[in-house]
């Protein structure tokens, strides 16, 4: 290991250190490796369901907000079985999150 390196640095310049790479389960020397949400029906008419690359046994969890300034947990710490994970979220209710960010623990 270069002597050199920091937690700061960034092997694959994709905006994220190769520290925060290790703990979301991403590849530090890859930049299409990122940890990043995304969304989509779980079928027809039916609650969203949220996906994430992940590191088997690294630990994820998701924040909500409702209106992007006050965030909270919206569940328990999740530990990832597989290189995707995912979530399915409850249908809406008045005051609930609509906006999520993802956590992560290695």
């Amino acid at each position: 290991v270069d002597p050199a390196r920091r937690p700061t640095t960034d092997t694959d310049l994709d905006g994220m250190s190769d520290w925060a790479e290790f703990v979301a389960g991403t590849n530090p020397t890859n930049a299409s490796s990122v940890l990043a949400l995304s969304a989509t029906p779980a079928s027809a008419g039916s609650p969203l369901q949220l996906h994430w690359p992940s590191g088997v046994n690294h630990g994820y969890r998701l924040v909500g907000s409702a209106n992007g300034t006050a965030w909270s947990p919206f569940t328990d710490w999740l530990r990832a079985t597989n290189a995707i994970s995912g979530y399915t979220l409850p249908p809406p209710t008045n005051g609930a999150p609509y906006l999520f960010r993802l956590e992560a623990l290695p």
